[in-house]
């Protein structure tokens, strides 16, 4: 990056595109590896879910509540970029309880709807991989549930021990009796189930 700023007199565009196009960029050990912040998490999960916000301060608490108050870092360095400062017990218990809050519609001022994930993932998206796969191997309504909502919120980047973890707590008799009531349901468990797996929690 170095070499290509000073032999293009300083051209950014061209430095950024050294950086993408290099391996250690897109290397396996740093893909996906820094977890995400409070913010950067509930942010990721209200647009990737097609959530829509109809009461901002909904927002705003469950950032106080995972400890990233807006406007609360007095020093002017911010909040911390390191993932220590968030990796702990009760910062991830609090992810999982606003993603399960969420997909259940019970955060007041947000409102998720399951068919609405659906449809902006179909009508905008380029590509469907897992769905794709899974149609052509004539997979279960489950794993086709779990490969199209995989599509929808993490462009198929979903770990197979990941999905090897949603379809066992699908198989919990609680989801299997929420799953008979209304395939909607189905569909927010597995969202849930995805909005609070390993894989959504980094970038």
């Amino acid at each position: 990056m170095a070499a290509t700023f000073l032999s293009t007199d300083g051209d950014i565009r061209e430095v950024l595109r050294t950086l993408f196009k290099s391996p250690e960029f897109w290397s396996p050990k740093i893909y996906r590896a820094k977890l995400k912040t409070p913010l950067e998490f509930i942010v990721s999960a209200v647009r990737a879910s097609a959530t829509n916000v109809l009461t901002p301060d909904a927002l705003v608490q469950n950032l106080n509540a995972m400890g990233m108050q807006p406007y609360g870092m007095v020093v002017p360095t911010g909040y911390s970029m390191k993932a220590g400062t968030w990796e702990n017990e009760g910062a991830l218990l609090a992810r999982i309880n606003f993603s399960t809050a969420l997909i259940q519609g019970k955060v007041a001022g947000l409102q998720f709807d399951p068919a609405n994930l659906l449809a902006v993932a179909l009508l905008t998206m380029l590509t469907l991989q897992k769905t794709e796969a899974a149609l052509a191997q004539e997979h279960n309504g489950l794993d086709f549930a779990i490969a199209l909502t995989e599509d929808a919120l993490l462009q198929g980047d979903l770990s197979a021990e990941d999905e090897e973890v949603i379809r066992q707590q699908m198989e919990d008799p609680e989801a299997q009796r929420q799953l008979a009531a209304s395939p909607l349901n189905g569909l927010r468990l597995v969202t849930a189930f995805v909005l609070a797996s390993p894989n959504f929690q980094r970038r």
